[in-house]
């Protein structure tokens, strides 16, 4: 098992990164200092090196076991770990075409961030380096170099969403902060290698689900964000009584675009913004450029690595297809795979690097399963 190879002219590079940030302390641990883990993946130099394991043993675990439980599989027949990503371990960043634009990718609610390898690796494969990002104590395990494992430790009752949603911001602005900061004694480590590739006056965020709320929120925050997209994500705290996310009552100037699946609400009608209120709110306060596009046959988990790997899983494992088919829909799994892929890196390259599409124009006829939405 391994996800799609990414299909641009880039190898792909990754490092594994803990940052501590000395003034903040843990949202969900009293008395620890807020520490994450991310992953820098950047375009490479064409060297032999050690491929990049998908995810530790310790989070595999974590991830899999409440899954294959609720769908009376045995977990032993599920093996994450096993799985290598197409990245080179600390291979030498790749100079002679940069500098290239920088990218933050935070993942769904619960999820560890090597779920959006899929998509983060196509992007650097294209002339990105990519940040992806654990949410401590909120992801299901995060694994420090040192060895220790912070498991998720989110408290159960009312108020934790709005708490997870302000945090995962602070967590995103963080990470940027150390990444963009200029510190010449930094220039031999991995992170000063790989930043010395990057144009630090274009950055993006993206991010699935909950991490749509977060890269959404954070480019409200921030305005050395200068486009981002919601894969899916919901922007409310509590949609039946509107209570939505500031970036929602306050609109965003900067480009933007809303990327949903199939349905949603009680009515069980396409997730767009013309049918769900928080995005709609969002889209009539926003007077910048914006976009949304839909993929019908597709689902929630359809823009996680689920899409590429949960068949997969599934098939080893003797699961019934329509477990598959109630997570990510219809869609065939390498169609849905190309066309987010295209999408996403069509609305970056638009607005960090100023290569005009008209994908957001007109309906693809090479995509015939994206819908523009008016």
């Amino acid at each position: 098992l391994q996800p799609a190879r990414p299909a641009g002219k880039y190898r792909v590079g990754r490092v594994d990164l803990p940052l501590l940030g000395p003034n903040r302390t843990a949202a969900w641990v009293e008395g620890s200092p807020r520490e994450v883990m991310v992953s820098l993946w950047y375009p490479a130099r064409a060297a032999p090196g050690e491929r990049a394991r998908y995810i530790p043993p310790e989070v595999a675990k974590q991830l899999v076991l409440p899954l294959m439980r609720s769908i009376a599989v045995d977990p032993r027949r599920v093996d994450l770990a096993s799985i290598s990503t197409h990245a080179i371990s600390g291979a030498s960043p790749d100079r002679r075409h940069g500098p290239y634009p920088l990218i933050i990718y935070s993942p769904g609610g619960n999820l560890p961030r090597a779920m959006g390898t899929t998509l983060v690796e196509s992007l650097v494969s294209h002339g990105y380096v990519v940040a992806t990002l654990d949410h401590t104590y909120e992801a299901p395990a995060v694994v420090f170099p040192d060895g220790r494992v912070a498991l998720s430790a989110l408290p159960k009752g009312e108020g934790v969403l709005e708490r997870i949603v302000s945090t995962r911001p602070a967590d995103a602005l963080f990470v940027l902060d150390v990444l963009i900061s200029a510190k010449g004694g930094e220039a031999r480590t991995a992170r000063g290698q790989i930043m010395r590739t990057v144009d630090r006056s274009r950055i993006g965020m993206f991010g699935h689900s909950a991490g749509g709320f977060t890269a959404f929120e954070s480019a409200r925050r921030d305005a050395r964000i200068d486009a981002v997209a919601n894969l899916d994500g919901s922007l409310a705290y509590a949609m039946s009584k509107g209570v939505f996310g500031s970036v929602v009552n306050q609109g965003l100037e900067r480009p933007f675009l809303l990327f949903g699946a199939g349905v949603s609400g009680r009515a069980r009608l396409p997730h767009t913004h013309e049918n769900a209120p928080d995005w709609r709110t969002l889209w009539t306060n926003s007077n910048g450029w914006k976009r949304d596009i839909h993929l019908a046959a597709g689902e929630h988990l359809s823009f996680a690595d689920h899409q590429v790997l949960f068949p997969q899983l599934m098939k080893n494992a003797g699961a019934p297809s329509i477990l598959v088919t109630a997570a990510l829909g219809s869609i065939d799994p390498d169609r849905s795979i190309a066309a987010q892929r295209t999408y996403l890196r069509a609305f970056f390259d638009l607005h960090l690097k100023g290569r005009a599409t008209t994908l957001f124009d007109l309906p693809s006829p090479e995509y015939p399963e994206v819908t523009l939405v008016p």
